[in-house]
């Protein structure tokens, strides 16, 4: 499993990266079939933004945050959308698999 970390307009600290890949880290912990995670920062008019890709067998998803003042809470709502996606899809196949 990989985990990559991008900037896009902007620098990141060592700190911020070191956040952003805990997090991912966690949700790696989550669903173990996850192979790839991207984290994209940006900065762009005053707002921060932050998008996670995660591919896993069978699926890609995408959570993006956004928050004016602080890239922290970007990356917090990026990764609870991606993590509300990743159990909707694995709780669609356990229904399909069940024959429900």
């Amino acid at each position: 499993m990989s985990i990559e970390i991008t900037a896009r307009h902007a620098k990141i600290h060592d700190r911020l990266q070191d956040y952003a890949r805990g997090k991912a880290d966690g949700l790696c912990l989550d669903f173990p079939k996850i192979e790839n995670v991207h984290v994209i920062l940006e900065f762009e008019r005053h707002v921060y933004r932050a998008q996670v890709v995660v591919q896993s067998k069978g699926a890609q998803v995408v959570g993006v945050g956004e928050h004016e003042e602080n890239v922290v809470t970007a990356i917090d709502e990026a990764m609870e959308k991606a993590t509300r996606q990743l159990r909707k899809q694995r709780e669609k196949r356990v229904e399909a698999r069940h024959g429900a």
